[in-house]
């Protein structure tokens, strides 16, 4: 709700500031040119437009299914492994650990909040503290009650007035009970005009305006030119009240009352949000007096244009997002947008088809999980299966909702929504939210890798469930960002980002923060001179001195430090010396069906048990020609048009693309592809990209082959000029 609520008030600020902008920064020459009742109206209407964030769009109905029949699995618990020795590999379930890492969205909220509420409760405590003091410090005078009869005529609601040593010019506060305080040392001449000042306030409700006015920038404390404009609509309550004060007076009545704004003009500290005062900076004070004498215009036209520029500035608003989800979606962005719109309750969980997806009748949507019935019995549940049938879904029609009623969420073992398109060529897609994570924040379910290692003689806990690709090993690698050799001090294990990173064994944490290499890292000291270290973590939940379980959570999977994607770095040091992680765990098995062995195929490039479209990298590319190993390293050559090729390079311990070439007749010497020489059309460039030499070729000259002199220090170069074969000889830098 609280986020709905942020969404809708930073829309509106962002709109409104496209008619506020205008509007103060001539607010100077409209104060001069029109009366101050037209600017106070003005400022009335954009005040209530701010604190009006509503979606007028008619509310969604709620669609309701039907709970189907439960179907259920009984399942007997696991027989537990009783000798860790006869596995390596033994799979435990820890009891799920809870960490309620806040989203985006719940960050902008809550600074929101913040924010909007310590505003009010700083101009709130300042008034009641000033009212306060005020109050125990006055007294009445009867020649004031005398003189505030006459004045207010005897209206409904009369305000006390009181005098008072503590402030050196007048002002009024209180909403339901209005007090106009008035300077003790204030001159016999000055209280009728003075009062009628503030009477005038009272009588227009001036007060109440203020506490709109402060309601509006609290709602918006982010916006710069909101501020501005309570600014402006403060300054001019005391316009308006200066003209009714001199309404119907001539021009030395006017000339008096100037003197006693000048006499009050630099008393204007220390008065709170919530009252009025007639004192005035100086640079205000100016145009204040100046207002004594100026006749105006009435400013009807100019709101009429400022109530007309919200109207459109909001139909184009809204007509801008009647388009947006009007367009049509892909399969791939409807299902993005299913998933992003379910949420989970403990009665209910709802979703919405989006309308923008015309095939309505593809959806293919199942809600299932696994039960607790007690300690040693679960149940397979299916609160909702969809069997295809034509109509079932109606896109932009509202929300479904599943009732959970029957239901004890905390006796899921996990709840799953899956969502299921076929895309434009046939292909079918899908998406999974994991609704207890959705629900309470929990980082990982899923099953512990325990590995009993002979050296150790104790059990591991794999420090990434489900995730057991390496992208970069221990020792010397060539690193993914500088392109150097470089010492890598422990293992990176490819994860998705946001996945639960557990503790490999039993520890304290010994530091934890920030580095410019490890990003945000935890340090556990297992006892007896053994730590591990748990790097480029998006976010840690554990504090110095901690003691942490074995698979209890310490963080979660980022891409923090000196990283190119989400992964956990993990290092592992006894006695200060560091160790390759891998010899605490036996051999990763490879997946079935996974082949180690890279292979091509069309423009599809595979290893490892990844497939790389090589289009997504270059559209130009129509086919893969040639794949070879060279010093650790593939070489990929790449047809893209007639005579022209590119060699893109593939890095296998990091299982990353370091390197594309655009050119013909690619040689290298031995292993070693830095010393890589290659043809772009008439120019012959090093692997680092250096040009060595430039032929002079015609449009239908090319260059046919390259090849390096028998000692090496040298490119013969064939070219073909008119049909003709030539050699030319290149010097190597």
């Amino acid at each position: 709700m609280i986020e709905l609520l942020v969404q809708r008030l930073g829309q509106l600020s962002l709109t409104a500031s496209a008619v506020l902008l205008p509007l103060l920064l001539l607010s100077s020459l409209i104060q001069r040119r029109y009366t101050s009742k037209t600017c106070y109206v003005l400022w009335l209407v954009l005040s209530v437009w701010l604190l009006l964030p509503v979606d007028w769009s008619l509310p969604e109905s709620p669609v309701t299914i039907v709970v189907p029949e439960v179907s259920r699995e009984w399942a007997a618990p696991p027989t537990p492994v009783t000798d860790p020795m006869e596995t390596q590999w033994d799979m435990v379930t820890p009891e799920p650990s809870r960490l309620t890492m806040p989203s985006p969205a719940q960050i902008l909220s809550g600074t929101w909040l913040s924010g909007a509420l310590g505003m009010l409760l700083w101009h709130g405590t300042g008034y009641l503290l000033a009212r306060r003091r005020l109050r125990s410090g006055s007294w009445e005078e009867p020649g004031d009650q005398a003189l505030l009869a006459a004045l207010w005529g005897g209206e409904h609601g009369q305000p006390e007035v009181l005098r008072t040593g503590d402030m050196e010019a007048p002002l009024s506060l209180g909403l339901f009970q209005p007090l106009v305080f008035l300077p003790a040392s204030l001159g016999e001449g000055e209280t009728e005009m003075i009062l009628s000042h503030e009477l005038s306030h009272i009588r227009r409700r001036d007060l109440w305006y203020k506490v709109l006015l402060l309601l509006v920038n609290a709602a918006h404390w982010f916006n710069p030119l909101v501020w501005w404009m309570c600014r402006q609509a403060g300054r001019n309550l005391e316009y308006c009240c200066d003209d009714a004060v001199v309404e119907g007076r001539d021009a030395a009545f006017r000339y008096d009352y100037g003197q006693v704004l000048l006499r009050y003009a630099s008393h204007y500290a220390g008065v709170p949000l919530y009252a009025t005062r007639l004192s005035s900076g100086g640079q205000q004070m100016k145009g204040r007096l100046m207002n004594l004498f100026i006749k105006k215009k009435t400013g009807v036209m100019l709101v009429a244009a400022a109530i007309c520029a919200i109207a459109a500035v909001g139909t184009l608003v809204t007509f801008q997002s009647a388009q947006a989800e009007e367009t049509p979606m892909t399969a791939s962005e409807a299902l993005d947008a299913l998933a992003e719109s379910v949420s989970i309750s403990d009665k209910e969980i709802t979703f919405t088809i989006p309308g923008a997806y015309e095939k309505s009748d593809d959806w293919r949507i199942q809600v299932s999980g696994r039960y607790r019935m007690g300690e040693d019995e679960t149940m397979s549940v299916h609160l909702l299966d969809n069997d295809g049938i034509a109509g079932r879904w109606r896109g932009g029609e509202g929300f479904y909702s599943i009732p959970l009623a029957d239901y004890n969420l905390d006796q899921f073992e996990d709840l799953t929504l899956w969502a299921f398109l076929f895309d434009e060529d046939g292909v079918g897609m899908e998406r999974e939210v994991d609704l207890l994570a959705l629900r309470g924040g929990i980082l990982t379910d899923g099953t512990d890798l325990i590995i009993d290692t002979e050296a150790e003689n104790c059990l591991w806990t794999w420090p990434v469930s489900d995730c057991q690709a390496i992208t970069a090993y221990f020792g010397t690698r060539i690193h993914p960002i500088t392109g150097e050799k470089s010492s890598h001090n422990g293992i990176d294990i490819s994860a998705p980002e946001g996945t639960g990173v557990l503790a490999v064994r039993r520890g304290t944490v010994a530091k934890c923060g920030w580095d410019d290499t490890n990003g945000n890292y935890v340090l556990l000291d297992h006892g007896n001179g053994l730590t591990t270290l748990y790097g480029c973590l998006s976010a840690f939940s554990v504090r110095k001195g901690d003691t942490v379980e074995q698979g209890e959570i310490l963080g979660t999977v980022g891409a923090t430090g000196t990283g190119t994607g989400p992964h956990l770095h993990l290092e592992v040091s006894q006695d200060g010396a560091l160790v390759d992680p891998l010899s605490c765990f036996p051999p990763l098995p490879e997946a079935d069906g996974v082949s180690a062995e890279p292979s091509i195929q069309g423009t599809d490039f595979t290893y490892g048990g990844h497939t790389y479209d090589l289009t997504e990298r270059s559209p130009a590319i129509t086919s893969i020609t040639a794949m070879e190993e060279v010093g650790g390293l593939i070489l990929l050559e790449c047809h893209t048009g007639p005579k022209n090729n590119i060699y893109i390079v593939f890095d296998l311990q990091t299982e990353t693309f370091i390197k594309e070439l655009a050119g013909t007749h690619l040689i290298w010497k031995g292993e070693d592809l830095t010393t890589a020489v290659y043809a772009f059309w008439g120019d012959i460039c090093t692997y680092g990209g250096t040009v060595v030499a430039e032929l002079d070729l015609g449009e239908k000259d090319y260059v046919s082959d390259l090849s390096f002199t028998e000692d090496g220090e040298q490119i013969k170069v064939e070219i073909t000029k008119n049909g003709e074969s030539g050699t030319q000889l290149v010097a190597l830098p």
